[in-house]
């Protein structure tokens, strides 16, 4: 009983990983940060200092 039990969650854990399983052209990183030209764009907005301003433009390859 425990092991049929256990077989069970098993293959449901298989069948819920494979339905939601990572297609290649997403990027789930890229997704949880900010474009550096959209915190460029609003940065008086959300109060940047100089020296954030100076790291994001230059990981944008902004020079301004």
């Amino acid at each position: 009983m425990r092991t049929r039990l256990l077989g069970i969650c098993a293959a449901f854990l298989f069948v819920v990983g494979a339905a939601t399983a990572q297609q290649p052209d997403q990027d789930p990183i890229g997704q949880s940060f900010f474009a550096p030209e959209l915190v460029i764009q609003h940065q008086e907005a959300i109060g940047l200092s100089a020296e954030q301003k100076s790291t994001s433009r230059r990981k944008s390859g902004r020079r301004s």
